[in-house]
């Protein structure tokens, strides 16, 4: 005998459609366990779908790792504007990241000023090895340059 609980059971256990489920069933005779034998036989048995929350759920913990990987990186290292041998910033870049999104239009026209009157821009790492931003810029635009 084929009833909607019946199509329903097959349906959810083997994750197919109203349809699939009532044609297995209708060659089955209504048997529920032949009826998933046979979908299993013709492979229309589709892998289960994960439901929203969990996707969510384990799309968000990824997220929250990648995050943490970030910011841990991002605190390793640091922000430094010098000139002539004298520090006058020293800061976590991840505080420097922050300022620079808050205040962006302000932070731009300084950082301009700052290359203007030859103060260096710096990442220094824990190693304390540092990284020259500004004259990496210079050096990728002057090797561009045409030559006369």
């Amino acid at each position: 005998m084929i009833n909607l609980e019946n199509i329903d059971i097959l349906k959810d256990r083997a994750n197919v459609s109203y349809q699939e489920a009532k044609e297995a069933l209708e060659i089955c005779d209504g048997n529920l366990v032949d009826a998933l034998i046979y979908l299993e036989k013709s492979e229309k048995i589709r892998p289960e779908r994960k439901a929203t929350r969990d996707k969510f759920a384990e799309s968000s913990q990824n997220f929250g790792e990648e995050t943490k990987k970030v910011f841990s990186k991002m605190n390793a290292h640091r922000f430094m504007i010098q000139k002539d041998g004298e520090t006058f910033l020293n800061i976590p870049s991840i505080l420097a990241l922050v300022l620079i999104i808050c205040t962006f239009p302000v932070s731009i026209i300084l950082l301009v000023l700052g290359v203007i009157f030859g103060f260096k821009f710096r990442v220094r790492n824990k190693k304390g090895k540092a990284v020259e931003m500004i004259e990496k810029i210079k050096e990728t635009f002057s090797d561009n340059e045409p030559k006369a």
